[in-house]
């Protein structure tokens, strides 16, 4: 019987049958060892092929799968002030969960698989629905006096600038936003270890661009927008001393740290497959996700002084410089891995690009999250050192000027769109200069 077994098992044809003494058992165990060593070699081999020499698709396809999101997002909306006051079913936990995941999850998944060469037929097939239901009359929902005034900033006399923290009030965009960037994440990374989800998607292995790539730019860009918040809420955060800033900022961001070295310890220590050209040996994107904020803080001073955006320029100007005019990017682009540096060079030095990133998002913050997009400017213009104050005080009170009371979403609104037009301007501008020679890559 165990010969039989062994005929229909492939092990190898020199181990020993079960008859033998007990140094011969052992042996047989040491072979059944390494024969599931190879097998497990043979499968990281395959898995991390799998991932890799993948070139990305183009950015018109990502804008395409990423219209799936708002379309879908538009027809649950639509769904939840038409349909639902008139269907007491509609509200109930259970069928709002089954309809919450048919509209809004059910079609990313969609878009991600098995429709992501054609994506627009869903975002047709939302905005098709959407428009059908708008000929329903519209539910306005009922706001009591009480939570209406909590939506409101408190009346305010003309304060003192130095007196005056920015209030965020709740921004449900940004929330929907950041959920929708976590469930295509999910998706993204479940999905991406089954041939269903397309190649094209998954993150490219040098250049190109990818809806994963869009991913980790998003992850990094959001980080930067909510890390505006202690920037606004208090006036004198910004010129605070750098060093306690700093130290709370690390004891913020220990979690995310030790998950990234955690992961580094099980990915080793259980030998998972792995892609050593996405940040190196040893890095991760938690590691640099704990180390973004840390580099804001020490970029604080200079926020004070001049345009955040052209702040963040600046960082990936020079990033790009050094790139291209020293041998930065054939090193990271070589097989070279000599030292702890050479082992973790993606990471190291993709850092300057994803502070960019970084700082890009901490600006749009400063847009959104007061009351009013111009408010942080004309604050941070009315705040100038006063000489005939004591050196304790910070803020010139000279200049005063009164808060908003209420979220101007309709100047907020123009201010995004004349960025976005400004920045895709730039993007084909330097895309024209160069020649079609323009490469994007994650390693760098």
């Amino acid at each position: 019987m165990w010969r039989y077994s062994h005929a229909h098992t492939s092990l190898p044809a020199d181990t020993p049958p079960i008859d033998t003494p007990l140094r011969s058992i052992h042996h047989f165990q040491n072979r059944a060892h390494h024969f599931a060593v190879a097998q497990m070699s043979s499968y990281k081999e395959a898995k991390e092929a799998f991932v890799s020499d993948t070139t990305g698709s183009s950015l018109s396809q990502i804008l395409q799968i990423s219209s799936v999101t708002v379309a879908s997002l538009t027809l649950f909306f639509s769904l939840s002030t038409r349909l639902a006051p008139s269907s007491a079913s509609f509200n109930q936990p259970s069928n709002r969960f089954i309809i919450e995941t048919t509209v809004l999850a059910v079609p990313i998944l969609f878009g991600l698989t098995i429709s992501a060469e054609r994506p627009l037929w869903l975002t047709l097939s939302a905005l098709v629905g959407a428009f059908m239901l708008s000929f329903q009359p519209r539910y306005t929902m009922f706001i009591s006096p009480k939570r209406r005034d909590s939506m409101r900033l408190p009346s305010t006399p003309t304060t003192p600038t130095s007196q005056i923290p920015i209030p965020i009030l709740p921004l449900p965009s940004l929330t929907t936003y950041r959920a929708n960037m976590m469930l295509l994440t999910t998706i993204c990374i479940l999905a991406v270890d089954f041939p269903v989800f397309p190649r094209m998607l998954a993150k490219c292995e040098t250049w190109g661009v990818s809806m994963m790539d869009l991913g980790v730019g998003s992850f990094v860009f959001s980080q930067g927008l909510v890390s505006a918040i202690p920037f606004l809420k208090d006036p004198a955060y910004a010129s605070a001393p750098v060093v306690p800033k700093l130290l709370a900022t690390v004891k913020k961001t220990a979690p995310v740290l030790a998950l990234g070295l955690v992961r580094v310890l099980l990915v080793k220590g259980t030998d998972y497959p792995e892609h050593v050209t996405e940040y190196g040996v040893h890095w991760n994107f938690f590691i640099t996700l704990a180390l973004l904020p840390m580099a804001s803080v020490l970029l604080h001073p200079y926020m004070q002084r001049m345009s955040i955006p052209v702040l963040g320029l600046l960082i990936t100007s020079a990033h790009e410089f050094l790139l291209h005019k020293t041998s930065l990017q054939r090193w990271v682009l070589s097989e070279e891995r000599n030292g702890i540096l050479g082992m973790n060079k993606e990471g190291i030095v993709s850092l300057p690009g994803y502070l960019a990133i970084h700082i890009l998002g901490f600006a749009i913050g400063t847009l959104i999250l007061p009351p009013s997009p111009s408010h942080f400017r004309r604050r941070q213009k009315a705040i100038k050192p006063d000489p005939q104050e004591s050196s304790n005080a910070v803020y010139s009170s000279r200049k005063p000027f009164k808060l908003s009371q209420e979220r101007q979403l309709d100047k907020t609104v123009i201010e995004l769109f004349a960025y976005t037009v400004m920045w895709w301007a730039i993007f084909g501008v330097v895309a024209m200069l160069s020649g079609g020679r323009m490469g994007v890559s994650r390693r760098l």
